[in-house]
């Protein structure tokens, strides 16, 4: 009878070294590590398992797994069993201190109330902020009908007399308009566009968006927003209750109201969107693709998620009425490029985009009985090359998925999308 080698094991834990042997009693410290670990050893044809303790992993760069990380076995990263390790990108925000000095437009009751903390290292323009498992709201402006564009895409009147006040009626940028996002639901009122402002004329009520919006930003042609369509985020004069919170990007500086005395302990500022990425090599106009085989992931959480952004002069990306965007870092665990891969039983919570995506060559990844709550975007994303290129998004199983509360941020997210994808089994 033919034997099967034994598995090759190694252990992480969040107090171990990724200098270590990688034993139960001498574990790695991170799934970086491990992938480094698998890389370094002889063992090409087994199966290697890599079983994480339970605890808390920070992660503050993407983890990237390209062809050579397979191996024909397949390489399971999974839960120790009855322990819960959860990876994270938030990055504690500490130092709080009391406001002394406010800037001009502040209300006195706001003033009274504000704190304020330096951006944490590795942390840039994150769009939210943690206490927590507990996402904060970001400071919020009222709702108002935009007027119109003056040139396509590019402007729209800020003000409109004959609905509900603009923002130059409400607001008058304490930090800087650079910094402030506006939120849209624009004339076909099935997208929703968050973009961000590039300058505003107080005096016009006219602002000029950095990036073109997805259709025109005028009053929806059809639906009730008796609140208004549009509304702005992230400006120091916008905060107006407890737990509401804003980020001055170019000075450094993060302001909040807390809702107790003082800030919490817990407070974190996500450092990624993107956790994971499965990168295989690709051909798009040959048949050359080489994908990730056999990266299996099971019983692992994943929490404290940026929300991803239209990149600046990278426009006409959107998928299908722009319910996500074409070959883009939104998800926290991506394949771009895999085969005969799998994820099962995993939590996905707490995220401000996507929670998995399979993008391009993907075949035979089953994403089976997992978690997916709370999160800003779509919950499972499936999107081929395109029409006219290659048909090789296909033979996918997404199966007995809990997923609830998604698209909390763009409002237009589906739980499940399948764009040029086909032969799979969605139940």
């Amino acid at each position: 009878m033919k034997r099967h080698p034994s598995p090759l094991t190694f252990h992480v834990s969040p107090k171990g070294n990724d200098h270590a042997a990688g034993t139960c009693d001498a574990p790695l410290a991170s799934m970086e590590g491990a992938r480094r670990a698998i890389r370094r050893s002889a063992a090409t044809a087994s199966q290697v398992r890599v079983i994480f303790h339970g605890g808390i992993y920070p992660l503050r760069k993407t983890v990237v797994f390209e062809p050579e990380d397979g191996r024909l076995g397949g390489v399971t990263y999974e839960a120790a069993e009855n322990e819960t390790p959860v990876f994270s990108s938030g990055v504690p925000v500490r130092g709080w201190k009391k406001c002394a000095r406010m800037p001009a437009g502040i209300a006195r009751e706001v003033s009274q109330n504000l704190w304020v903390a330096d951006v944490p290292p590795g942390c840039g323009s994150f769009k939210l902020l943690f206490d927590g498992d507990r996402e904060l709201s970001r400071s919020r402006g009222k709702g108002f009908h935009p007027l119109g564009e003056t040139a396509p895409g590019s402007m729209w009147y800020a003000t409109d007399p004959c609905a509900m006040p603009g923002p130059a009626k409400v607001w008058n940028p304490v930090i800087r308009p650079e910094g402030v996002e506006v939120l849209i639901i624009p004339i076909a009122p099935w997208a929703m566009n968050v973009l961000p402002v590039e300058s505003l004329d107080r005096k016009t009520g006219l602002a000029r968006l950095a990036i073109p919006a997805t259709y025109a930003p005028t009053r929806p042609l059809f639906g009730n927003f008796p609140d208004g369509s549009a509304w702005l985020e992230n400006d120091l004069g916008l905060i107006s209750r407890p737990g509401q919170w804003a980020l001055d990007e170019q000075r450094g500086k993060i302001y909040l109201w807390p809702e107790g005395d003082h800030p919490g302990d817990d407070l974190m500022a996500p450092a990624l969107v993107e956790f994971v990425r499965m990168a295989g090599r690709l051909d798009r106009r040959g048949k050359a693709d080489e994908p990730v085989r056999g990266i299996h992931f099971e019983g692992l959480n994943f929490t404290h998620g940026d929300r991803y952004t239209v990149p600046h002069g990278r426009t006409g990306l959107g998928v299908q009425h722009d319910w996500e965007q074409f070959d883009q870092p939104t998800a926290a665990l991506r394949f771009r490029g895999a085969e005969d891969c799998s994820v099962r039983r995993c939590a996905f919570t707490g995220l401000g985009g996507t929670a998995i995506r399979l993008d391009f060559h993907c075949q035979e990844i089953s994403v089976t009985e997992n978690r997916i709550a709370d999160i800003g975007g779509t919950g499972i994303f499936l999107c081929g090359y395109g029409p006219g290129l290659k048909d090789v998004n296909r033979i996918n199983r997404v199966e007995n998925n809990d997923m609830q509360r998604v698209g909390r941020h763009y409002w237009d997210s589906p739980a499940i999308f399948i764009w040029q994808s086909g032969e799979n089994i969605i139940a």
